[in-house]
């Protein structure tokens, strides 16, 4: 691993990976499958709205995201970049924008996927040390031509271009099996309704309308969407007080 950098979906999977030092990890502490994605003023709209959703401040904006993301831009190919990224579409946002970045850096470097293989949308977070091993051992070389359809995706995706997305992510269903789902899960949420008719069968189902009946309930049936509990809870308060 000392020929490698690698870039993880959070700090809890930092934690996981204990064995690697910190001058080969970028932690990528964001959320981009919500909020302002105008490549103009992208990192200052993207700090207020962290700040207003999350109760951030600035600063922590600043240097536990911005300038850790910035350290991407300054890496070189002579490493290989290894991503640690789900299929969840919480990930694939952020997965795609890292994507889109690594396309800057000077030459080619070789650039890498580790995802987990479980056949439900569960992460890396159930994963011990020997499963997340066997997986970066596994993991999947990206050419440079998927590296660069998956920096289009990004692309579209800030655009908000859903008919653009699908044909742009099309050559890609082969080699990423799960990938069509999350992109069609993607779309099924721009319908304002499809999640809160979901949301309400949900309520509905759990007792007595306890919301962390309700979280586990959505995850295990929408757990494409990757949510952490804020999101779900922002369904279950709009649902529960009609």
């Amino acid at each position: 691993m000392q020929n490698e950098i690698h870039i993880l979906n959070g700090d809890a999977l930092k934690e996981q990976l204990n064995n690697l030092q910190e001058s080969h990890m970028i932690i990528l502490r964001e959320a981009f499958i919500e909020g302002p994605l105008a490549e103009k003023n992208f990192f200052e709209n993207r700090a207020q709205y962290i700040k207003e959703k999350f109760n951030a401040t600035l600063e922590e904006y600043k240097t536990k995201v911005e300038q850790e993301l910035s350290k991407i831009k300054n890496l070189t190919s002579d490493k290989e970049i290894v991503l640690w990224f789900e299929y969840d579409l919480f990930c694939q946002c952020n997965f795609w924008y890292a994507c889109h970045e690594i396309l800057k850096i000077k030459g080619s470097p070789i650039v890498s996927w580790v995802h987990p293989n479980h056949e439900d949308w569960s992460g890396f977070g159930k994963m011990g040390h020997e499963k997340l091993k066997q997986i970066y051992q596994e993991r999947q070389l990206i050419s440079r031509k998927d590296l660069e359809t998956f920096a289009t995706l990004w692309r579209d995706y800030r655009n908000a271009d859903n008919q653009r997305m699908k044909e742009t992510a099309q050559p890609l269903y082969a080699s990423f099996p799960k990938l069509q789902a999350t992109i069609q899960a993607h779309i099924n949420r721009t319908d304002p309704s499809f999640l809160l008719d979901i949301s309400k069968k949900y309520l509905q189902e759990v007792p007595e309308q306890d919301f962390r009946s309700f979280f586990k309930k959505f995850n295990s049936e929408q757990g494409i969407y990757g949510f952490g509990d804020l999101h779900v809870k922002e369904y279950y308060n709009q649902i529960r007080d009609q």
